[in-house]
C-alpha cells in the first residue's frame, strides 16, 4: 500500500513480465497515479551467467527464466536501457540494483547453478566481475573505465560481430589483429558500440585504447573465430539450426577471467 512515508517498489519488466523498454513508462505510471507518495525503485535486475553466451541478446525476448541458460549478453542489454530510462528520474529517492552479488536460494533450479539467485553484478564467490559491473562503475564513477564487453566469449561462431565498450573516457580507439577499425565518440551512457566488426578465421586480438590527462589506459581481449560446418538436412548436432548444440557450444569461460581487472596504463 501506499499509505507509509516513504515506499520502495520492485519492477521486474523484461525479466518475469513485459519488455525492458516499458520500464520507465511503468513507473511514470506509478507517479502519475500517486504524485504526492516518495517511492523508490527498490529492486530491479535480471539473471546472467559468466558461463552463457549469445550473439544478438534481444531485450524484447528476454531468455525463459526458470531455465539453465542465462547469458550475460541479456543481462548487459537489459542493465544498458533499464539505466537509460531512470537515471534521470530525480523523483525516485533511491534506484537499488538487484543486486551487487548472486546469492543462495535453495528452492530454484535455473541459470547456471541450483539453488542460487544470479541476478549480482559479481559471482557468488566474488572472485568475477560480470560485464555490468563495469557499465555501472563507467556511469558512477570519474575514475577512468574502459572495458570490452563479452570477454568470456571467446569461441565465436559468426564472422561478424558487434565489439561494445564501456568507458566513461570521451573517444576510445578500436584495433582488431593491429588493424585500426575506428576511434568512436558516439557514446551513450558510457557505452561505445561498434556494429558487424569483421573476424578473422582462427584467433582475434581486439584491443582498446583511450586517453585521459595525457594518460594512457587500454584493454584487451582475445576471441577465437571458428567457421561453422555447413548445416546437415536432418538438423543434427553440428547443425547451427539445434538450439542445444549452439547453446552449448556457446557456453565457453576462461577460468583465468581473462584480464577482469582493465583500466591499467600502458
Amino acid at each position: 500500500n501506499y499509505m507509509a512515508q516513504l515506499t520502495g517498489l520492485n519492477r521486474y519488466d523484461g525479466w518475469y513480465s513485459g519488455e525492458v523498454d516499458f520500464f520507465g513508462a511503468a513507473l511514470n505510471g506509478v507517479r502519475q497515479a500517486k504524485p504526492n507518495v516518495s517511492f523508490a525503485l527498490s529492486e530491479y535486475g535480471v539473471g546472467g551467467s559468466i558461463f552463457h553466451h549469445i550473439n544478438d541478446p534481444n531485450p524484447k525476448r528476454p531468455p525463459a527464466t526458470r531455465t539453465p541458460f542465462h547469458p550475460e549478453q541479456y543481462l548487459n542489454v537489459f542493465h544498458e536501457k533499464a539505466w537509460s530510462q531512470i537515471a534521470g528520474k530525480k523523483w525516485l529517492w533511491g534506484k537499488f540494483v538487484w543486486a551487487l552479488t548472486d546469492f543462495a536460494s535453495d528452492w530454484r533450479n535455473e541459470g547456471d547453478t541450483a539453488g542460487r539467485v544470479d541476478k549480482g553484478l559479481v559471482t557468488f564467490d566474488r572472485k568475477t566481475k560480470k560485464d555490468v559491473f563495469y557499465f555501472y562503475k563507467a556511469n558512477w564513477t570519474s575514475s577512468p573505465v574502459l572495458y570490452i564487453t563479452s570477454r568470456r566469449y571467446t569461441q565465436r561462431d559468426q564472422g561478424s560481430t558487434e565489439i561494445k565498450v564501456y568507458s566513461n573516457l570521451d573517444a576510445v580507439e578500436l584495433r582488431v589483429n593491429g588493424q585500426l577499425i575506428s576511434t568512436n565518440t558516439n557514446k551513450s551512457f558510457s557505452v561505445f558500440k561498434w556494429p558487424n566488426v569483421a573476424l578473422a578465421a582462427g584467433q582475434n586480438v581486439v584491443q582498446v585504447k583511450a586517453t585521459k590527462n595525457g594518460q594512457t589506459y587500454t584493454d584487451s581481449v582475445t576471441w577465437t573465430y571458428t567457421p561453422a560446418a555447413r548445416p546437415s538436412a536432418a538438423g543434427g548436432a553440428n547443425s547451427a539450426t539445434n538450439p542445444f548444440s549452439r547453446q552449448a557450444s556457446l557456453r565457453t569461460h576462461d577460468p583465468a577471467g581473462d584480464g577482469d581487472e582493465p583500466v591499467l596504463p600502458a
